[in-house]
């Protein structure tokens, strides 16, 4: 085989690998099921029963009041709380702290987070869906 035609080879076989790849990398690894919980400390202005529920996507599912909102607006940052594209709202500059904790798997990869917002304003404003419940 002449130097020539194995390169054109070797090109072409890499060009069916590198076509094939993210279609690979794109599809789910594992499940995503996520434990959702806000809570309030006692000494805030309205303490508030801590409240939790669980996210099941792929499908959405699960007694998740708007789990398909949630689970897309999830999908579009990836599986990252941090990366939620916020709403874009005003929000009262009162302080009467929420903490949002999320854990589980996203595409089987283990998910633990947790954050304190100012009020619960700015938690649905940060969160979109993922903690409207």
């Amino acid at each position: 085989m002449s130097v020539a035609r194995r390169a054109a080879t070797a090109a072409i076989a890499l060009a069916a690998l590198a076509a094939a790849t993210p279609t690979a990398l794109a599809a789910p690894q594992g499940p995503s099921r996520l434990v959702l919980s806000v809570s309030t400390p006692a000494r805030a202005i309205s303490p508030a029963a801590p409240r939790s529920v669980v996210l099941d996507c792929d499908p959405a599912s699960g007694p998740h009041p708007n789990a398909g909102e949630a689970c897309t607006e999830l999908d579009a940052a990836g599986g990252g709380l941090a990366d939620l594209v916020p709403v874009p709202e005003m929000c009262p500059m009162i302080y009467n702290p929420v903490t949002a904790t999320a854990t589980g798997t996203w595409q089987g990869r283990p998910v633990s987070w947790s954050q304190r917002f100012a009020n619960s304003c700015m938690l649905a404003r940060s969160t979109g869906a993922v903690f409207r419940f």
